[in-house]
């Protein structure tokens, strides 16, 4: 029965790959972290089919290359497709959390270029829809410098109207654990960098209902926010420099020489989320 259900969704992964136009981006430095809500199918979340978007999101990592992929949202019909679709060289880690389900906060990685020396998928202790609500992080090697660094994935709650103060309560616990992470992680003594759907806005302007803000204070105060300690920013015409975001790129490190906000109106239809990026050096 098992085999039978996910030969099901393997069979009916299938898609038709199409060459968007969508920009080529040149890798700038050592190592490119790109982190994407891909969006769930399911209706109830808000999703949409994914068929009809995945072939975007591949044209997307053609022609961005990136390194290291940190996901949210990856349903089972995400993760049969880009199992077959990917380009060969492509991994994602700690993929099944069941049979019947998968780790949807989860990272994929260029395993040409980098070795996998450990990896973790931890459910936040508090929280509800553990597939999603989680930290997943792995150890890299770089197989020509031999240089380490880890990614963390992760996908924070967010606050409802008639849960707020709970919601709250979630979202300040989940933080903390993910701090808390990241300073056990500090005794590899390499740079980490946690890509991830917070759910928490940055304070530019006025604050709105379910911004989180707090949440995103905490979090920048211990880490360091890739969107404002850049060489150079780069953004599309579908949001404004300034506009406050759910995603980050938080690192260890005090700057990057790239950030990429791809918010082009190319990839509208991909996801309720733009792809954000960082091009770094070891």
């Amino acid at each position: 029965m098992i085999t039978f259900y996910l030969l099901n969704y393997f069979i009916r992964s299938h898609i038709r790959l199409i060459n968007h136009d969508l920009p080529n981006i040149k890798k700038t430095s050592q190592l490119r972290i790109m982190s994407t809500n891909l969006l769930v199918r399911y209706k109830a979340w808000g999703g949409r089919p994914v068929k009809p978007r995945a072939s975007l999101f591949l044209s997307l990592v053609d022609k961005t290359s990136p390194d290291v992929l940190c996901v949210q949202e990856m349903c089972m019909s995400w993760f049969c497709i880009l199992s077959r679709h990917l380009p060969k060289r492509y991994r994602i880690v700690q993929p099944l959390r069941s049979y019947i389900s998968v780790r949807m906060t989860n990272l994929i990685y260029d395993s040409d270029r980098f070795i996998l020396r450990f990896s973790k998928s931890i459910r936040f202790k508090k929280g509800l829809i553990p597939q999603t609500r989680r930290m997943t992080y792995a150890i890299f090697e770089d197989k020509s410098t031999h240089k380490t660094f880890i990614v963390i994935s992760t996908h924070l709650s967010l606050i409802f109207p008639r849960t707020m103060n709970k919601d709250l309560k979630i979202m300040k616990s989940q933080a903390k654990e993910l701090i808390k992470l990241v300073s056990e992680l500090k005794k590899y003594q390499c740079p980490i960098y946690i890509g991830g759907d917070f759910n928490a806005k940055e304070r530019l302007g006025k604050e709105r209902f379910g911004d989180a803000s707090e949440i995103y204070d905490y979090l920048s105060s211990a880490l360091t926010d890739a969107r404002y300690n850049t060489t150079e920013y780069h953004h599309g015409k579908g949001r404004r420099q300034h506009t406050p975001m759910r995603d980050h790129i938080f690192s260890t490190e005090k700057s990057v020489n790239h950030f990429y906000d791809l918010s082009i109106h190319e990839l509208d239809s991909m996801s309720d989320h733009y792809p954000i990026f960082i091009d770094t050096d070891l």
